[in-house]
């Protein structure tokens, strides 16, 4: 553990006058040195954090602040983990008296501690980015630091019960279909709440107040978390601040899927809540419900499913065939052809030509709209798109001098129509050139919830 000192030029001074006055008037003749402290509450708090308690591990340090007769004011001390079992941590250089009584402050926190005048320090709670290694939960445990105190105490009888500063919230994460895996949670509140940052904490009372680089954004960035099978749960935590929410204020939550399908959710509460520091807050999102749904897919090498035209083979002509990219699945006409690019494979290519375009089908889900497609295009040519039968916008983005919103085609004379064309939801592509193909590196469908 690293820590600050922080005082006063008045309170040097003030501290100094009261040592030379103590040192002129009064003596310590019993003083020793070594003292052994038991750090611990009902739950047994340690450093790593099994879900539902944190627990200490080899290794650990804390700051001790001892007051009291030789001492004048409160004055850091380093005690280190001695014995896991027993919650045990010692320091073998403080003196004091084993007849006498002092009080005790002690804070534990894997980050740097700042140690202000009294009894106040300051410490960081909760991170902006934080790491969680498959399903386990350890990462909390170096976000909340840990205060506790004991006063008019002897030496050889320290006990100090110490108490959680950060709140943590166990987001179950579901749905109603096998996930490829959970690569992050992103936790956002509304203006003028603060989800982690520096505070300044009085150890005595355990007063939190203050707060400087703070922020109302957690992401949590998770580690091998495996697939997700449909209506199974998978636990993602997230260590953050102390915070009260007004009445009817949100959270919004952000989960993005290994495969890049991103999902928002939006939690309301109506009555407001206090989230205090030691609290454990459940809540469990279904991304079945979520209010908004992005599928960000790449026809990109690795990407492509079995099958796929590859290598510019362009004999699929004049049909809807359909493809599943990420557990989404595309259908594909195009009159001159399509297929994945003969050199890097990092693109599709629809031969496309003075506005012969190709068709893209996607796909409807049920009890959404289409808010917006967007094609990551390749940089050669005049890139165009429209979007048909789906409400939303349609957007084009890479390539220089490409536009950012296409416009609608004034008239259907050039559409593909196959006979369920009117049935179904699709982007009709095409390049403005008469000698280069529409080349396609990616397509994001971003759906809203009705």
């Amino acid at each position: 553990m690293k820590w600050i000192t922080k005082f006063s030029a008045l309170g040097v001074v003030a501290a100094l006058a009261l040592v030379a006055c103590q040192k002129d008037n009064v003596s310590y003749p019993k003083l020793q040195k070594g003292i052994s402290i038991t750090a611990s509450t009902s739950s047994s708090v340690r450093t790593t954090f099994d879900g539902q308690a944190t627990k200490w591990a080899a290794g650990d340090e804390m700051c001790v602040l001892i007051e009291g007769n030789n001492y004048s004011t409160p004055t850091p001390h380093l005690f280190t983990l001695t014995d896991a079992a027993t919650n045990q941590f010692t320091n073998a250089t403080a003196g004091v008296d084993y007849e006498l009584e002092y009080d005790f402050y002690a804070v534990y926190s894997s980050d740097e501690v700042t140690i202000n005048e009294g009894t106040t320090v300051t410490v960081q709670i909760g991170a902006a980015t934080q790491t969680q290694a498959g399903s386990d939960p350890n990462h909390i445990a170096a976000l909340d630091p840990l205060t506790g105190c004991t006063l008019a105490t002897k030496p050889n009888e320290v006990g100090i019960e110490m108490n959680h500063n950060a709140a943590v919230l166990a987001v179950a994460i579901r749905n109603n279909a096998p996930m490829t895996g959970i690569q992050s949670l992103q936790i956002e509140a509304e203006e003028g709440i603060t989800l982690y940052g520096k505070f300044d904490i009085d150890i005595a009372d355990g007063a939190i107040s203050g707060g400087i680089d703070t922020g109302r954004s957690v992401v949590v960035e998770v580690e091998d978390s495996g697939v997700v099978a449909t209506d199974e749960e998978f636990i993602v935590y997230a260590a953050i601040a102390p915070c009260q929410l007004a009445a009817n204020s949100t959270l919004k939550f952000t989960v993005t899927e290994s495969n890049g399908t991103v999902y928002e959710l939006v939690k309301e509460f109506p009555n407001g809540r206090t989230i205090s520091a030691g609290d454990l807050l459940s809540t469990t999102l279904n991304m079945s419900a979520a209010n908004t749904t992005t599928y960000n897919i790449l026809f990109t090498s690795g990407n492509i499913p079995a099958g796929f035209p590859a290598n510019d083979d362009d004999s699929v002509k004049d049909a809807t065939t359909y493809f599943s990219f990420n557990g989404v699945t595309l259908g594909f006409n195009c009159k001159g052809g399509y297929s994945t690019s003969n050199t890097t494979d990092d693109y599709l290519i629809f031969n496309t030509t003075s506005k012969s375009g190709a068709m893209i089908v996607i796909p409807k889900l049920d009890g959404c709209t289409l808010a917006e497609a967007t094609l990551l295009n390749d940089i050669t040519g005049k890139h165009r798109a429209s979007l048909y039968n789906a409400d939303g916008i349609v957007k084009i983005v890479g390539g220089t001098g490409n536009p950012v919103d296409s416009k609608k085609l004034a008239s259907d004379a050039t559409i593909l129509s196959p006979t369920t064309t009117a049935d179904v939801d699709y982007i009709y592509v095409y390049n403005d050139s008469s000698t280069n193909p529409y080349r396609c590196q990616g397509l994001c469908l971003k759906y809203v919830k009705q």
